[in-house]
């Protein structure tokens, strides 16, 4: 069964949604989790909310997180969940309720209702995860020292623990799956060719190693079995979150009795995927052991576990980003912006294209139609069709093409929008479909900047560059500051700090099909900048937006709020007096204080540009012309 089946099925669950403030405000009513007189402000989602439908809900006295479980994985969900999940996790926060250590590390639970799969949990204001180990982030000894710690404390404080208690016996079956058999599978839905050549060649012979197989079935039967303590069951970095009051560990929702060293052996893994110290792995199994003092802890089994994880991320575990891409294509005719980020898309297999649309923006509707059409053609899948949507921001609101495929789309499946022009089309559907809202990831945009900041490459350049995508439906933009999406803005001022330049062209020309066309159809873009603006080259804006979701550890990012406010225009001369013309600015602050995630890209990281080269290419690092 999917989501819909689902929902069908049980017509009379209290089903939550991001974008229902009302029905979020009546179910807290009904249980009477409100206080006399208390009024729900603001609901959005917490997170991505991989397992679980986290919502941070804030009232005019407080804010906390309500979170449901359902019958499937929130992010997939046309993958099956057990649905009592929420019932192992409120007694994991119960049990540590008597070990200090523990709970002080965790948020509180407030409230449950079992009936309704659901937990209301303490906000912690200010707390980010640590997947920024993977971005090249560090872990520090006092760091380090927690997480051994509370991992530690949790194991040493549920000694002799009762397996039945805590048999969650549906989750661990989901997990054992999804570590120690799919990824074994030949035909498991990861495009490991596509990730890195010759990556399924060795994905092949690993699976006919027969004393691999062993082992690793050895492993998945150990992991099975009743063990000696309570486990947090997922300790790696997306559970773990940092915050002005130390370390705070979330999301024991995969929690049974079983063996300490598979909690030790996700924990590893996780730092040598993170390309952590060699030490550090070692510093935090020293930790561990001088606090728990468990003399038969059998490290050699928690570097097996931690090897399987290794390995499950590495061919089993690489899930596409399903995304849906809604451009103003100008190659040709303006900006080559589009058609080279269209191309690094197709060339890169951390994305699933689920559909592509087209804005008025750069050029006409009329004139931006055919010239995707052509780029999908050349080097887009076969199936992927193109869908026209607004020819001006006069069309806001209305059901375009583009409107009803995103929206048939999302349907579907949930995904992420890369909007790369105006913002029309997205807008649209969020007026007309505003059911669809908790179904959309998150929605990546190339507009923005930092109050005073102006749009100049050089100090040749007469006139500062528009905020063009945001000027161009200021509206539209204002609609999606009003919705509870999460939001990644890729600005100017990121791709302002990387050039396309002459030399990249002539290397491109020289490296194939993709390379020869973008260097032919851009020698009149780059030749305009030169004459204009800077003999530098030019800066290709949109790719840093798809840049950001396949390779966030090379873009620097921050949290931002945002704001939409009328100010002189930068382009218009005396701009500075009272009675200058005035123009809207998307300006972003340096600290969220929104109910939702915001991030703003600042830095392309220096390794970036030779991703950037290779994707445009379509060949593997090395293989381009130097």
């Amino acid at each position: 069964m999917n989501r819909a089946d689902h929902i069908a099925a049980n017509p009379d669950f209290p089903w939550l949604e991001a974008d229902d403030l009302p029905g979020v405000a009546q179910f807290l009513s009904q249980r009477q989790w409100l206080q006399a007189d208390e009024q729900v402000l603001q609901c959005g989602r917490a997170g991505e909310g991989n397992m679980n439908l986290t919502l941070r809900v804030r009232t005019d006295r407080r804010t906390f997180v309500v979170k449901q479980a359902r019958p499937w994985v929130e992010k997939y969900d046309h993958i099956e969940a057990p649905w009592n999940r929420a019932d192992f996790e409120r007694l994991f926060y119960e049990r540590v309720t008597s070990i200090p250590e523990v709970a002080g590390r965790m948020p509180r639970l407030i409230v449950s209702d079992s009936a309704a799969r659901t937990l209301v949990l303490e906000y912690i204001d200010g707390a980010d995860d640590f997947t920024v180990l993977y971005s090249g982030a560090k872990l520090d000894l006092p760091a380090l020292g927690d997480l051994a710690n509370y991992i530690a404390a949790l194991h040493a404080g549920t000694r002799d623990e009762t397996p039945s208690s805590f048999a969650n016996s549906g989750m661990r079956q989901l997990n054992h799956a999804h570590i120690f058999q799919v990824p074994l599978q030949a035909d498991n839905g990861v495009p490991l060719e596509q990730l890195e050549p010759g990556l399924e060649d060795t994905a092949t012979l690993i699976r006919k190693d027969e004393a691999y197989l062993h082992a690793v079935e050895t492993l998945g039967a150990q992991y099975l079995q009743d063990g000696r303590c309570l486990l947090h069951g997922d300790y790696f970095p997306g559970s773990w979150l940092w915050s002005p009051r130390g370390l705070v560990v979330i999301d024991p929702e995969f929690c049974f009795v079983g063996t300490s060293e598979v909690d030790l052996g996700c924990a590893i893994a996780h730092m040598a995927l993170a390309k952590q110290e060699q030490a550090t792995a070692r510093t935090f199994l020293d930790a561990y052991q001088t606090t728990s003092d468990d003399s038969r802890l059998d490290l050699g089994l928690a570097a097996r576990f931690a090897a399987v994880e290794v390995m499950r991320r590495l061919i089993g575990g690489a899930t596409p980003i399903d995304v849906w891409l809604d451009v103003d294509t100008a190659t040709g005719v303006g900006d080559v912006d589009d058609g080279l980020m269209l191309i690094q898309v197709f060339h890169s297999p951390e994305f699933k294209v689920r559909g592509l649309s087209v804005v008025f923006g750069n050029t006409t509707l009329e004139r931006a139609v055919p010239i995707a059409k052509e780029i999908v053609s050349k080097f887009g899948p076969e199936d992927l069709s193109v869908n026209p949507g607004a020819a001006s921001e006069e069309d806001l609101g209305e059901e375009t093409k583009a409107v009803q495929a995103m929206a048939a789309a999302l349907e579907e499946a949930p995904m992420t929008l890369l909007a790369v022009g105006p913002v029309t089309n997205v807008a649209s559907l969020l007026m007309l479909h505003p059911e669809l809202h908790d179904r959309i990831d998150r929605i990546v945009m190339v507009a923005a900047r930092r109050p005073g900041q102006k749009f100049v490459s050089s100090d040749r350049q007469k006139l500062p560059h528009r905020d063009a995508n945001f000027e161009h439906d200021a509206k539209a933009m204002q609609v999606i500051l009003d919705s509870d999406i999460p939001l990644v803005f890729a600005p100017w001022e990121v791709s302002s700090k990387l050039w396309i330049t002459r030399e990249d062209l002539k290397n491109l020309s020289d490296s194939g099909e993709s390379g020869a066309w973008i260097a032919k159809t851009s020698a009149y873009w780059i030749t305009g900048w030169e004459l204009a603006i800077t003999d530098r080259g030019f800066n290709p804006f949109d790719t840093l937006a798809a840049g950001w979701l396949s390779h966030p550890e090379l873009i620097e990012s921050m949290p931002v709020s945002v704001r939409i406010e009328e100010l002189p225009d930068d382009r218009v001369a005396g701009s500075s007096s009272e009675e200058a013309e005035t123009k809207p600015y998307l300006l972003v602050s340096e600290a969220n204080t929104s109910d939702r995630e915001i991030i703003y890209c600042h830095t392309p990281r220096p390794e970036f540009k030779a991703v950037l080269i290779e994707r445009l290419t379509g060949l593997p690092t090395g293989t381009a012309s130097e």
